[in-house]
């Protein structure tokens, strides 16, 4: 009922499987899933293996990271130092 019917249940169990395995693979959940939906439109069928969760190297992940920090700084507001 919470996931909305049979597939939508379906769904659900295939990400939670593939978060699952990549922590067993010893990966950050976060950025791995991220580097995977990043990169899966644009990976040929023939390296799609390359995405899965064993043959991830988390340095890869490292230009995530970087814009994830990017992001928060972005966010934070400049207050003006000025009295």
């Amino acid at each position: 009922m919470i996931s909305g019917g049979p597939r939508g249940a379906e769904a659900s169990a295939d990400l939670y499987s593939l978060i699952e395995t990549i922590k067993l693979n010893g990966l950050e959940p976060y950025f791995a899933l991220r580097y995977i939906l990043t990169k899966l439109p644009e990976t040929p069928l023939e390296t799609i293996a390359d995405l899965l969760p064993w043959n991830l190297d988390p340095a890869t992940f490292h230009e995530l990271t970087a814009e994830d920090a990017r992001i928060s700084l972005a966010s934070i507001p400049i207050v003006s130092q000025e009295a």
